[in-house]
């Protein structure tokens, strides 16, 4: 039981990283390519605050509990 709770909470940081990269690379795309500034700041704030969300799942799953 566990462990399958771990490995969802670790899939899911996975899906929230991976989803924060890509936004974060669409928004430098779009910065590069001369987009409009608010969609590529909207952009980029959002894969970052992805990516934590992300990276807050894996390191719950990766926790180790005193029981």
């Amino acid at each position: 039981m566990e462990k399958s709770k771990k490995l969802k909470n670790y899939n899911l940081g996975r899906a929230f990283a991976l989803s924060g990269i890509a936004m974060t690379t669409i928004a430098l795309a779009t910065y590069f390519l001369g987009g409009a500034p608010f969609y590529y700041a909207l952009l980029f704030l959002l894969g970052m605050v992805l990516g934590f969300i992300g990276a807050f799942f894996i390191l719950l799953s990766l926790r180790k509990d005193n029981s």
